[in-house]
């Protein structure tokens, strides 16, 4: 059994629109690839609420467009309850979908995939909610001024995120184990990205990897667990920051940054952790404070007026490499 709604509107308002869907048994859909969910007009409130019993599915399928003059204060929301649910939404065409519009997804189970994608210059906040293992988010926006918050709960999940055009600030919280969370900033403005990933106990085997193209943008991380690892790259005309927080044993990070007055603050407690930073510009710092066994510390600045400094409780088999050219 399959519950259907399709809406395709392009008038001059959506006041409010509100769909509930809860046959715990049947598969719940609003909009299709074919028929997908249209509001064309100006909106203020729109709420889409589906649950199953984790045997059925739910899908949404749909694009939501408007003018910035479409007035402020306006919210989407849409609550996915079960496994196997698929998301899939477009907010705002070439201008902005609303002055400073929020938006709030969640998905509750395991399987879920979410891909959703922003367009437009625009004080646009969205609040993306993951529970459950083995789920997929996608995000991709251009344009400028969006501040991302996801959270994620539990284990083998993917996270992608997507940044063209202006300023962005990303705020990723994880809790669980073998997570990936892809960041690709590529845009002119500052891109702020803070990932924090524990655990009950701690977080093991997750991944992040950054990619960061515009001036003043950082990374900040902080990693509670075991085997994690942080690659990123940072290729911005200038100033750059890196800072990572690792507590547990055998965590890698990989830091590459080819702008000048760029900055890696590192802290670590824990053994058989291992640092690579290889600066590339002039007056860069490396700021490296760290405690444990058989660590790893290999660091190459590659122009003028840079700056390299390790403190910490070096113990047994620790082995540091620093090169200044």
């Amino acid at each position: 059994q399959t519950n259907k709604i399709y809406i395709d509107q392009d008038g001059s308002h959506v006041e409010s629109l509100s769909v509930q869907q809860t046959a715990t048994s049947a598969n719940n859909l609003v909009g299709s690839v074919a028929s997908p969910m249209v509001v064309g007009g100006r909106w203020s409130s729109i709420t889409i609420d589906q649950t199953n019993n984790g045997t059925a599915s739910n899908s949404i399928n749909g694009a939501v467009h408007a003018s910035r003059t479409a007035g402020a204060n306006a919210s989407l929301a849409l609550t996915q309850t079960g496994g196997g649910n698929a998301m899939t939404l477009s907010v705002g065409t070439a201008n902005a979908p609303l002055a400073d519009p929020s938006i709030v997804l969640q998905q509750i189970g395991n399987g879920n995939s979410a891909t959703y994608t922003l367009t437009g210059s625009t004080s646009t906040s969205v609040s993306e909610t993951t529970t459950g293992d083995d789920n997929a988010v996608t995000v991709n926006s251009s344009g400028s001024g969006y501040a991302n918050t996801t959270a994620i709960t539990g284990n083998s999940n993917q996270l992608s995120l997507t940044r063209s055009g202006g300023a962005y600030t990303d705020n990723v919280t994880i809790a669980g184990d073998s997570n990936t969370v892809s960041i690709s900033a590529e845009s002119t403005g500052t891109n702020t990205a803070t990932v924090n990933i524990s655990g009950a106990q701690a977080a093991n085997f997750n991944s992040v990897t950054a990619t960061q193209s515009g001036s003043n943008s950082s990374l900040a991380a902080s990693i509670d667990g075991s085997n994690n690892q942080v690659n990123v790259t940072q290729t911005m005309v200038d100033n750059g920051s890196v800072n990572v927080n690792f507590v547990g044993n055998g965590n890698t990070l990989t830091a590459t940054q080819t702008a000048a007055n760029t900055s890696a603050t590192v802290s670590a407690s824990g053994n058989s952790n291992t640092f690579t930073l290889a600066q590339a510009g002039a007056r860069a710092l490396a700021n490296i404070s760290v405690s444990g066994n058989s660590l790893n510390v290999n660091v190459t600045q590659n122009a003028a007026d840079s700056t390299y400094r390790l403190t910490g409780a070096l113990q047994t088999g620790t082995a540091v490499n620093v090169t200044q050219n």
